[in-house]
């Protein structure tokens, strides 16, 4: 039988809670027909780091967070051969899945990739399903997909932004940049160091650098 440490049962708890009021406000948000912006989903992408206290700096927790947005992710080799990853909330989803909100990723897309895609995925249901009031009851399946190519609609650039903010915050990116360019100055060197330590593909990396730095 496993041993339950009290605090920690009490700091996940807490941190339910806030994500929960967080949620409310977005639905509301979603009622006054809000359209968020690429400073928005940072700001909110921000907000679930100071929330998510378990945040020690290193890698961001993603799988973590989303049980405490009540979100269940599975890893499949089962599909479409044109995406990443998908999202199910409502509908026939729990019926199906036994969780009314469950992300599926492709598991045989890299461990680094699997993790941008739950948090891209993460963005569609904060921003898309929770601001979209004929999903309010649950009754209608809100389903949106990680496209493998073609992220240019707006949705899928916020969702992109929203998911490098949370895995890679910007503070933090600059702070360790510097810390590689100390211990050697050449791209690829820096651009390993940085997916090692946020656990992101390469491609995320050089992405973020120019989102960030230039």
């Amino acid at each position: 039988m496993k041993i339950i440490d009290i605090n920690e049962y009490i700091k996940r708890r807490e941190n339910t809670k806030m994500f929960n009021e967080l949620i409310e406000e977005l639905k509301k948000k979603g009622e006054e027909n809000k359209e968020y912006s690429i400073d928005d989903v940072i700001i909110i992408a921000r907000k679930i780091l100071s929330i998510a206290t378990y945040y020690t700096g290193v890698s961001t927790p993603i799988n973590r967070i989303l049980e405490d947005f009540g979100i269940h992710t599975y890893h499949t080799s089962q599909l479409s051969k044109d995406i990443s990853g998908v999202i199910y909330v409502g509908g026939t989803t729990k019926q199906i899945y036994s969780y009314d909100k469950i992300i599926l990723v492709d598991s045989n897309d890299p461990i680094k990739h699997q993790r941008f895609v739950a948090a891209h995925e993460l963005a569609h249901y904060l921003f898309d399903c929770l601001s979209n009031k004929k999903y309010s009851d649950g009754k209608l399946l809100f389903c949106e997909t990680y496209p493998k190519v073609n992220h240019s609609s707006k949705k899928e650039v916020l969702a992109d932004r929203f998911a490098a903010e949370l895995l890679m915050p910007s503070y933090l990116f600059i702070e360790q940049y510097n810390i590689a360019m100390e211990e050697n100055n050449s791209r690829a060197y820096i651009i390993k160091y940085l997916s090692e330590y946020f656990q992101t593909k390469m491609s995320s990396i050089e992405k973020r650098i120019i989102e960030v730095l230039q």
